[in-house]
C-alpha cells in the first residue's frame, strides 16, 4: 500500500498487479449482485472522490490531481481570456479544456498533434487504457481507506482487495420484454423484443441505499454517485463553458447544464435526465450495434489493428466501422444533447468510466483473437501523455507497455480460462449472437447463456427503500451475501423520514414508461432552412470502397437468387446477407461533435424527435472537441481529417419484411436496392441541437452488402464476399 500511496502523491499510473494481484473486471450488475460488499465500497469511494471538500480537513479538493474533477478532464488557470478563442493551447485536466496542463505535464507532437486525448488516431484504444486505470487506481485507494473505517475491518478489507472498476455490457439483458420505436408494428410505430437492454438500473436512480462506517447495521440513503456528477461551484468560468459552444451561437441552442451532468436533457441547461428516452434509444439501437461489434471481432476486414482501432481510415484499408466508431455511438445514445455527447465534459458523467471499461474489454477480446498491432515501433513506443509510469516524471506508458492487461492488474472473464482462439471466439459468439434475428444466428437458440441471464438487481439492498424481509437480500449461502448480512439486523429497519424522498424519486424513475418527447420550435438550420419533408440525397463522388475484408475487394453485384448461391455449398449451409449504410464526413467541420442520422422511411423532420424516430435506421456520432479545447483536433482540422463509419441496417430491413404491410419482399439486392433508393434519408445535427446541412460536413453516403456462410452444425459465420451499390445514393464511400 505504501507504493500505492506514493503513486497517488506522484501522479503515477502504478498498475494494481503488485498491489492486489490480477482481479477480473465484471459487468456492473454482476458486481452489484455477487460482490455487494465490494460494490458498496465502490459507491462510497466514488462519492468521496467526487466530493468538493474533504470532510475531515474542509480543504477544497477540486485541485487534487488524483481527484475526480482533475482526472475527468478540466483545470483552471488565473488567465482565462484565451479560452473563447479558436486557438489550440496546452492540454488541461486530462479529457477537457486546454487551460492548464495536468500536473504540469505538457505534450509534444508524438500523438498526432500533442493533445492528451487522441480521438481519430491509432492511439485511441491504447491511450484510454491507462486513463481508465488511473481512475481505477484512485478509486481503489479510496475503497481501501473507507474499508478500514468499518468496525469489521477484516470483512470490508477483504472486499476492498477485490475491487476493480466494473464495465457496462451494452448487450447484456437487464430485464424482460421491451417496446421501443420501430417499424415492426406500423400502426403504433414500435418494435418489441422479449428482453430489454436498457441502462443498468443502478445508473438511473438519483438515490440509493448503502452501508456506511459507523452505521453499518442497516443501509442508509445516499445520493447516487453513479447517476450524475455535480460540478463544484465557480469551478468553471463562463468563458470555459462558452468555449464548448463557440461554433453554435443560435438563440434556440440546447446547451448542457453547468451545474450537473445530464443524459437526454429536454431543455437548455436543464438539470433533469430523461431516462425513458435514453433507454428507448439503447433498446432501438441494440441490434444494429451488436451486429457491428460481432463483425469487428469475427471478420477478416478488422484483423488489422490500424483499421479496427479508429475512425481515421488508414491508406489501403477498406473498412468503415471501428472500435472508436462504436464508442462514439454510445456517447450520443447515452448523452443525447447532454454531457456524454460532448468531448470536453463527457468524462464527468460517471457512466463514462463504465462505458470505456467495456470498450477496453472489446479491445482485449479482439487482441486475444488477433496478433496485429501498431506497425511502427516509433509509434508503438510514443509516450501516452500524461500517464506517468514511474516517479521520474519523464517516463510514460506507451502503447507497447499498455498492450497487455497484466501490468494494470485486471482481466476480463471473456479472455480467461483458455488461450485457444477458436474457443474464445466461439464462446463470444454464443454469448451475444442469441439476441439477433434468427437470420443471423443459425444453430443458436434465442435464449441467453446462463451467465447472461438478466439479474433482478431490485432485490438487492441497494434498492430497498422501504423495510424489506431479509430474504429479499442476497441469498445467505453466498459468501459475499453472508458478509453483507454480518452487521445487518434481522430486518432492515430504515427510518421512514430518511427513506421517503428516495422512495418517491428513485422508484418513480424505475417505473418510467415511454413518454412523448418534449416539443419545441424547430431548431434553426445552418446555411438554410431544413425542408419539411425528407429530401432526396445529393450526388457526389469520393474515392474508397465499402466494408469488405482487406484481402477481398468488392465484387460486382450478383443477380443470382439465394438458393442458386447456396446450391454450390455443402447441404445444410446457411447464408447471412447483411446491409450497411456507409458514410464519411469532414471530422472537424463544425469545430465540435455532431451526429448523422439515417432514416429508412418517412419521419418527423423535427430535430428533437430524430433520436427516437421509428424509422431511424442508423446513428453515427462524430466525437470531436472544439479546436480551442483540443490541440489534436486543431491539427486534424488543419489536415482536413475524414471520419468513416458504417451502420448495419439489416435489422430494420427485416422488420420491414415481417411487418403487416410487407413493404419489403426480401434481403436480395433486387428488392433492397430500389427500396433504399426510395426511402433512405439523412440529417445532421450539431451538439447543441442545431441542424446542419449535410454538405457543410462533406457527408458522403453509400450502401453495401455482404454475404457470409454458416457451415452445417457451426454457429460462427464466415465472410464470403461483398458488393457496393452506388446507384442508391449516387455516391461511393
Amino acid at each position: 500500500m505504501d507504493a500505492l500511496k506514493q503513486a497517488q502523491k506522484d501522479g503515477v499510473v502504478l498498475g494494481l498487479k503488485n498491489v492486489s494481484g490480477i482481479i477480473p473486471r465484471v459487468d456492473i450488475d454482476v458486481l452489484l449482485s455477487e460482490q455487494p460488499d465490494t460494490f458498496n465500497l465502490f459507491l462510497l469511494a466514488l462519492e468521496a472522490l467526487q466530493s468538493h471538500v474533504d470532510p475531515k480537513t474542509e480543504e477544497e479538493l477540486k485541485q487534487d490531481k488524483m481527484g475526480y474533477f482533475q482526472i475527468a478532464g478540466w483545470s483552471m488557470s488565473s488567465d482565462e481570456s484565451h479560452v473563447a478563442e479558436l486557438t489550440p493551447r496546452a492540454p488541461a485536466g486530462i479529457h477537457g479544456l486546454p487551460d492548464k496542463p495536468w500536473d504540469n505535464i505538457r505534450t509534444d507532437d508524438s500523438q498526432g498533434g500533442g493533445s492528451y486525448c487522441p480521438h481519430g488516431t491509432i492511439y485511441f484504444p491504447t491511450w484510454h487504457r491507462p486513463y481508465v486505470a488511473l481512475m481505477e487506481q484512485s478509486l481503489y485507494d479510496k475503497v481501501n481507506s473507507i474499508a478500514g473505517e468499518f468496525g469489521d475491518k477484516k470483512r470490508w478489507t477483504a472486499a476492498a482487495q477485490k475491487f476493480r472498476l466494473p464495465y457496462w455490457d451494452y448487450y447484456r439483458p437487464r430485464g424482460g420484454e421491451s417496446i421501443f420505436p420501430g417499424v415492426k408494428n406500423p400502426a403504433s410505430g414500435t418494435t418489441s423484443f422479449e428482453y430489454e437492454f436498457s441502462m443498468p438500473k443502478i445508473l438511473t436512480v438519483p438515490e440509493i441505499m448503502a452501508y456506511r462506517p459507523g452505521a453499518n447495521k442497516e443501509p442508509q440513503l445516499m445520493r447516487n454517485p453513479l447517476y450524475s456528477y455535480e460540478f463544484p461551484e465557480e469551478s468553471l468560468s463562463p468563458n470555459e463553458w462558452n468555449a464548448i459552444d463557440a461554433s453554435d451561437r443560435r438563440s434556440n441552442r440546447l446547451l448542457a447544464s453547468r451545474k450537473v451532468t445530464t443524459r437526454h436533457p429536454t431543455t437548455s441547461q436543464g438539470e433533469e435526465s430523461d431516462v425513458a428516452s435514453m433507454n428507448r434509444v439503447l433498446d432501438q439501437q441494440r441490434a444494429p450495434r451488436l451486429e457491428a461489434m460481432l463483425n469487428m471481432i469475427e471478420w477478416p476486414i478488422y484483423a488489422d489493428y490500424t483499421t479496427f482501432s479508429n475512425t481515421n481510415r488508414q491508406p489501403g484499408a477498406v473498412a468503415n466501422g471501428s472500435l472508436e466508431g462504436l464508442h462514439g455511438a454510445y456517447h450520443v445514445f447515452v448523452g443525447g444533447q447532454g454531457h456524454m455527447a460532448r468531448v470536453p465534459v463527457s468524462s464527468f458523467d460517471p457512466v463514462f468510466w463504465l462505458h470505456h471499461c467495456n470498450i477496453d474489454r472489446i479491445l482485449a477480446i479482439w487482441q486475444a483473437l488477433h496478433d496485429s498491432w501498431i506497425p511502427s515501433k516509433d509509434e508503438a513506443t510514443a509516450p501516452l501523455v500524461p500517464f506517468r509510469s514511474d516517479r521520474s516524471k519523464s517516463q510514460f506508458w506507451d502503447s507497447d507497455g499498455s498492450r497487455s492487461l497484466e501490468p494494470f492488474g485486471y482481466t476480463y472473464p471473456d479472455v480467461t480460462g483458455s488461450k485457444d482462439q477458436q474457443e474464445i471466439r466461439s464462446r463470444f459468439n454464443r454469448k451475444y449472437r442469441w439476441s439477433l434475428h434468427e437470420t443471423f444466428r443459425p444453430n443458436i437458440p434465442s435464449k441467453p447463456t446462463p451467465d447472461m441471464e438478466p439479474i433482478d438487481v431490485l432485490k438487492t439492498y441497494f434498492f430497498q427503500f422501504k423495510p424489506q424481509p431479509i430474504d429479499l437480500l442476497p441469498p445467505s449461502d453466498a459468501p459475499e451475501a453472508q458478509s453483507v448480512l454480518a452487521d445487518a439486523p434481522s430486518a432492515v429497519e430504515a427510518s421512514e423520514k430518511v427513506v421517503a424522498p428516495a422512495v418517491h424519486r428513485a422508484q418513480q424513475v424505475l417505473a418510467l414508461a415511454p413518454t412523448e418527447h418534449a416539443k419545441g420550435s424547430e431548431p434553426e438550420v445552418r446555411s438554410e432552412a431544413a425542408p419539411s419533408k425528407p429530401a432526396a440525397t445529393s450526388s457526389a463522388e469520393v474515392k474508397t470502397n465499402a466494408a469488405v475484408p482487406v484481402e477481398i475487394r468488392p465484387q460486382k453485384p450478383s443477380n443470382l437468387e439465394d438458393d442458386e448461391i447456396l446450391a454450390k455449398q455443402p447441404e445444410g449451409t446457411k447464408m447471412i446477407r447483411q446491409w450497411f449504410v456507409d458514410s464519411s464526413v469532414a471530422r472537424n467541420a463544425t469545430h465540435g461533435s455532431f451526429t448523422v442520422f439515417f432514416f429508412i422511411g418517412d419521419f418527423d423532420d423535427t430535430a428533437a424527435n430524430y433520436m427516437t424516430s421509428p424509422t431511424v435506421g442508423g446513428i453515427s456520432h462524430v466525437f470531436v472537441a472544439p479546436p480551442q479545447t483540443c490541440a489534436n483536433c486543431a491539427l486534424q482540422a488543419d489536415e482536413a481529417a475524414v471520419a468513416y463509419e458504417t451502420n448495419p441496417v439489416t435489422p430494420m430491413l427485416l422488420d420491414y419484411i415481417e411487418n403487416e404491410n410487407k413493404e419489403l419482399k426480401s434481403l436480395h439486392p433486387k428488392d433492397v436496392v430500389p427500396f433504399l433508393k426510395a426511402n433512405l434519408h439523412r440529417r445532421v445535427l450539431g451538439a447543441n441541437s442545431v441542424m446542419i446541412k449535410p454538405e457543410d460536413v462533406k457527408l458522403k453516403v453509400s450502401v453495401s452488402t455482404t454475404l457470409s456462410y454458416v457451415a452445417p452444425g457451426s454457429t460462427i459465420p464466415e465472410f464470403v464476399s461483398s458488393a457496393t451499390y452506388p446507384e442508391v445514393t449516387g455516391e461511393q464511400v
